[in-house]
C-alpha cells in the first residue's frame, strides 16, 4: 500500500484528465480533473482523501473520497473511488478503478 502512496502520480495518470497538484499529508491530496464530452469541456479542482486501505493476496485496495469545485463555474462534484493495484502473471502492475 505504501507503494501506491509513493507513486500516486502514476496512479492518478490512470484516471483520464486527472492531475495531482499537491500532497497535503499522507491521506490528503489536491488535484485537478479536466473532462470533455463533445463540445462541452469542464474543469474541477478539489481535494481527495484516502478513507480506507487494504491488502489481500497480492492485491492492494484504496478507497478515496473526493470533492471538487468547477473552475470558472458554479458546479461541484463529489465522488467515491475504489482503486485496486495488483501484479499480473507478466510482472506488470494492473490498476483498476
Amino acid at each position: 500500500m505504501c507503494a501506491v502512496r509513493r507513486n500516486l502520480g502514476h496512479v492518478v495518470g490512470c484516471l483520464p484528465g486527472a492531475q495531482l497538484v499537491d500532497v497535503v499529508d499522507a491521506q490528503t491530496f489536491q488535484g485537478e480533473l479536466n473532462r470533455k464530452g463533445g463540445a462541452v469541456k469542464v474543469s474541477y479542482q478539489g481535494t481527495a482523501r484516502i478513507v480506507d486501505t487494504g491488502e489481500d493476496e497480492g492485491r492492494a485496495t484504496v478507497t478515496v473520497k473526493a470533492d471538487g469545485r468547477e473552475i470558472g463555474g458554479q458546479g461541484a462534484v463529489r465522488a467515491t473511488l475504489t482503486l485496486s493495484v495488483a501484479a499480473d502473471s507478466n510482472a506488470r502492475t494492473m490498476v483498476g478503478i
